[in-house]
């Protein structure tokens, strides 16, 4: 587990995460709602410190670049 940076120290050993939109209020040895960081005695923990947390196969011709390699054939 590594130390997390984004979030807010509330009452009662209670922290608030930052990272996404939903803002989780996690309690004292709780995680939050995408299980990857842990309140441990009021500080945010990471889970997933160095691994992949999402992952996606998309064709190069969907993303919005006009010119991928330029002077390619």
């Amino acid at each position: 587990m590594l130390h997390a940076l984004l979030y807010q120290p509330l009452d009662n050993q209670d922290v608030r995460c930052q990272v996404c939109q939903r803002r989780c209020r996690i309690p004292q040895g709780d995680h939050g709602y995408c299980s990857t960081r842990k309140n441990v005695n009021g500080e945010l923990y990471s889970l997933i410190y160095g691994r992949v947390s999402s992952m996606r196969v998309s064709p190069i011709e969907i993303k919005p670049m006009f010119h991928f390699y330029p002077g390619s054939h």
